[in-house]
């Protein structure tokens, strides 16, 4: 499962339109948690990684950072693949992201459990009991 966290600063006036494409991304993902949190000072942003309001971290990693780009609580502008500005990415952006983060589709399938009928590894769930 990928972490995925949301932070903005308060009132960030582009917030509503990156929740409103996350969600679009992670469409079929209903297993997913998103959390916000709110950064109030360049000392929490520098903290947290955050490179303008509002970002993105999956699993703590901003997938959209540019090489020597600073933490900052300023507003942050995203560019589509025309190089068109917007206060979130696109949702194909967001897409991407999540697949390069190792969530691009639901769960696998449940497994049976392994071993013979009977065996410890079976009564297990497939798993030893020191797993």
């Amino acid at each position: 499962m990928v972490e995925l966290v949301l932070l903005t600063v308060p009132a960030c006036p582009n917030a509503a339109a990156f929740e409103e494409r996350l969600a679009a991304a992670l469409a079929g993902h209903p297993r997913v948690v998103v959390r916000r949190r709110e950064v109030a000072g360049e000392r929490e942003a520098a903290e947290v990684g955050m490179r303008g309001s509002p970002t993105l971290l999956l699993d703590g990693v901003d997938p959209f950072a540019q090489p020597g780009q600073v933490t900052s609580v300023s507003c942050r502008l995203y560019r589509d693949a025309e190089g068109h500005l917007a206060g979130a990415p696109p949702v194909e952006a967001l897409r991407q992201a999540l697949a390069a983060a190792g969530h691009d589709g639901p769960p696998p399938p449940h497994q049976p459990p392994t071993g013979r009928p009977g065996s410890p590894a079976a009564a297990a769930g497939g798993r030893r009991g020191w797993d």
